[in-house]
């Protein structure tokens, strides 16, 4: 079986009779050529009919993907892939994605490489670690690379766990490695790294992972971190977060606390450790808006409670709603009050809400406008749809509104 698709290009002629007494000249101004294509697709029909069809747009996607990157033999990239290979059984794939990161491997002699790829391996680096980092076969310089051996291996025993932590300047592994020294009797089974990832719910390799970036969380006092830690998990931040915004380590303990107990006199649940970052004008606001929402919530124990009352829905529906329009749970319950006042003062039904429920996300400045200009060309929207449109949307219905009311005037008169 053949399926033809033929993609034709319509054929346009303009041609002006001129007409005078005695003949009739025929002037051809302009002629498209007709372009006819023709392919021929699934042809495996012809042997079974079972195989679903193959669009022809699969096709030529599946003509136009890339095959998968091989080395050429006698090339640097083979050559690596060759030797890693041997060593930690990595695949072409696993290799061409290790030179991306870090292009700089092939400018490394491969006698280096080979040797790096083999001293790590005795140390217990797994493929997965050595594809994560592979920046570690460019490791220059024996004695450099000792001592920053022998500074991650104070840290942790594990060297796929502080493999991240390499990169670091060697005075700074050596600072790292001295505060560790000093304070292996306080911390609960003296080491740092476990400490903190059982804090903060996470694997060790996690840690390190910031550390890299954010080094001063190895570096603070652990009287500090410990009781920053306190702090956070008192007042119910999750330890996920605080991986995320390590930054409030650097804090001081009265700014923390003072922060904290701010947000939480407020009955704000789902505290952040931005809290502590951000300006006291931004906390001040978020404070008070927290407070007037809970106000207005009043027997209401949520925003869902809230939304069910003045929607006149049930809580399916709701989740429903919801599906359709997700960011309406996360506007705050002041606009929402106002947004629903000013719908129901201006005529229009919880129904009519709940059939455009994306409506709850514009602002109220935004709907006023359009309202009063709609009824200022005597249109008064029975749904919200327009209302919601976008820009673009919205001014081409109103040029069109405005025609038709032109039209409208001149046949009148």
């Amino acid at each position: 079986m053949f399926k033809v698709i033929c993609s034709t290009e319509v054929l346009f002629r303009k041609v002006y009779l001129c007409k005078r007494a005695n003949a009739a000249v025929y002037l051809k101004v302009s002629v498209l050529t007709r372009f006819c294509r023709f392919r021929e697709v699934n042809s495996a029909f012809q042997s079974t009919s079972s195989r679903p069809f193959v669009s022809l747009s699969n096709q030529l996607n599946r003509k136009n993907k890339k095959p998968p990157y091989f080395p050429e033999d006698g090339t640097p990239e083979s050559q690596l892939a060759q030797e890693l290979a041997d060593k930690y059984t990595c695949s072409a794939k696993e290799v061409n994605s290790m030179i991306k990161k870090c292009p700089n491997l092939l400018e490394v002699p491969l006698s280096k490489l080979c040797y790096n790829a083999e001293y790590f391996k005795t140390l217990g680096l797994r493929k997965r670690t050595l594809v994560s980092y592979p920046w570690i076969l460019a490791f220059s310089g024996a004695s450099t690379q000792s001592h920053r051996l022998n500074c991650v291996q104070k840290l942790h025993s594990d060297i796929n766990v502080t493999a991240p932590l390499l990169q670091m300047p060697l005075l700074r592994l050596q600072k790292l490695c001295s505060v560790a020294k000093e304070e292996t009797h306080l911390i609960p089974g003296g080491n740092r790294i476990n400490y903190l990832s059982q804090r903060l719910h996470c694997e060790p390799v996690e840690i390190c992972q910031t550390a890299a970036k954010h080094p001063f969380i190895l570096a603070v006092s652990f009287d500090h971190l410990e009781s920053v830690l306190s702090l956070l998990a008192d007042a119910g931040v999750a330890p996920q977060h605080i991986l995320k915004d390590t930054w409030v380590f650097r804090y001081n303990i009265f700014t923390i606390e003072s922060r904290l107990n701010q947000a939480k006199e407020a009955g704000i649940k789902k505290i952040k450790p931005w809290v502590v970052r951000c300006p006291q004008a931004t906390l001040d606001r978020t404070v008070e808006k927290h407070v007037s929402s809970r106000e207005l919530l009043g027997s209401h124990p949520s925003v869902v409670s809230y939304l069910c009352h003045r929607l006149e829905c049930s809580a399916e529906m709701l989740e429903f709603l919801s599906c359709k329009a997700p960011q309406m749970l996360k506007v705050n319950v002041p606009k929402l009050k106002e947004v629903l006042d000013f719908l129901y003062q201006e005529g229009f039904t919880p129904q009519q809400v709940c059939q455009v429920p994306r409506v709850l996300n514009h602002s109220l400045r935004t709907l006023q406008t359009r309202l009063k200009q709609l009824r200022s060309l005597d249109y008064n929207p029975n749904s919200l749809i327009v209302l919601c449109q976008t820009k673009r949307q919205y001014r081409i219905f109103v040029e069109k509104l405005i025609s038709v009311r032109q039209k409208c005037a001149q046949s009148t008169s």
